[in-house]
């Protein structure tokens, strides 16, 4: 179950490591279905996890749901593989390393 006091926001300490890194998306058409900040903490966890590989990290997702329900809300779910691959390959690697 997610932390109704993250319905609201995102964990601040996480998120302002990366307040200056762009959503590489386009948000003119409205809402993303996964906020950045939970596709990032997503993968750094499955990484340091030892995930290596898209499916992987998303396997890892939905398998600790729970767990990472306690940092963020999650609210849509675990994104696939391929949304993952895509938002990283779309992601300004520098700005983000």
């Amino acid at each position: 179950m997610a932390n109704p006091d993250l319905d609201q926001k995102v964990h601040p300490a996480f998120s302002s490591f990366f307040s200056e890194l762009k959503d590489p998306r386009r948000i003119a058409k409205g809402n993303h279905l996964y906020p950045l900040d939970e596709i990032l903490f997503l993968s750094i966890a499955a990484v340091v996890s030892g995930m290596d590989s898209w499916t992987t990290i998303s396997l890892f997702g939905r398998a600790k749901l729970d767990w990472l329900r306690r940092f963020f809300p999650f609210k849509n779910g675990i994104p696939s593989h391929d949304v993952l691959g895509k938002v990283f390959a779309a992601l300004d690697s520098q700005a983000f390393s």
